[in-house]
């Protein structure tokens, strides 16, 4: 009981599983296909085709993900979370069903529509659930916590299906199209049928001038952490021919990124805010930049 509520106070609830699980579970069509290449490649005829087919989904979905609180507005979080899910079940189960073979490229951009409308209903059920400022960031925060975990493991996953299916790649989208449909019908079980997708209104888009620093800094460092982070694995990707090298050196550093979310919740309220950032932010971009100085040794 007690792990419970101390659980709870870490910000694990309902709430927070089903905007990660959500989050991930679409994030997961654009991850899985990247454990295919060469298969799908092979399928499709064309390294090019292929590429293509990744894109698809993020190009598509970016303008609806942008767009998605007004062309949702007032839409009930419950029914989108059903009928986009559904509909990424059934997108996906035709690319298994079919092999890749009738219109993947099409079925990948429709997939990124549904892709753009869906993935943020788990953050709009945080938004709109009667929380207090402080169990709301708790919650807010173990959610993205859950989501960086669930994005570290689901490449495992499809590398799993691919070596149990003898490279069959098809697998890959009957998992997404099971996947989806799991959370569909969790969507209609843990998403309140009286949530509504609602604009934040001008007012309270203001932020109060004592607050106004907090807020710049906040973003900075979120801004400069994600930065580093997104330029190590784009570096590494540049400097590392040797592709099992960089999936290697890419987990090596995914991993403790993850797990330092987890741990850092308890343990930053033991520190003061300057030594905070100069341990978890200063820190470690000066010896990104010592390294990558030194990185011909």
């Amino acid at each position: 009981m007690a792990a419970l509520k101390q659980m709870h106070a870490m910000g694990v609830s309902r709430l927070a599983v089903l905007g990660a699980l959500i989050t991930t579970g679409v994030s997961a069509n654009a991850v899985i296909p990247l454990v295919a290449q060469q298969e799908m490649t092979t399928m499709m005829n064309s390294a090019l085709n292929y590429q293509f087919f990744l894109n698809n989904v993020t190009l598509i979905s970016l303008p609806f993900l942008i767009g998605s609180l007004l062309l949702l507005r007032n839409k009930r979080n419950q029914q989108i979370g059903q009928i986009g899910f559904a509909v990424l079940a059934f997108l996906n189960m035709l690319l298994y069903l079919t092999n890749l073979q009738w219109h993947p490229l099409l079925l990948r951009c429709l997939i990124g529509v549904a892709f753009g409308l869906t993935i943020p209903i788990g953050q709009f059920s945080l938004a709109v659930a009667e929380l207090n400022p402080s169990e709301r960031v708790k919650q807010f925060t173990m959610m993205l916590n859950l989501v960086a975990a669930g994005l570290a493991v689901v490449p495992f996953i499809g590398i799993a299906i691919l070596w149990f299916g003898n490279g069959n790649a098809s697998l890959l989208f009957l998992f997404l199209a099971v996947l989806s449909a799991v959370l569909s019908i969790l969507s209609g079980l843990w998403i309140p049928p009286r949530e509504r997708i609602c604009p934040p209104s001008r007012q309270s888009l203001l932020i109060p001038k004592k607050d106004f620093l907090i807020v710049i800094g906040d973003a900075a460092v979120i801004i400069l952490t994600r930065s580093i982070y997104a330029f190590v694995l784009v570096w590494l990707s540049s400097i590392i021919s040797n592709f099992k090298s960089l999936q290697m050196i890419s987990l090596c550093f995914t991993l403790p990124f993850v797990v330092w979310g987890f741990l850092a919740i308890p343990l930053l309220k033991l520190l003061k805010p300057m030594i905070s950032f100069g341990i978890f932010v200063i820190s470690p971009a000066v010896l990104l930049g010592f390294i990558i100085g030194i990185r011909d040794l």
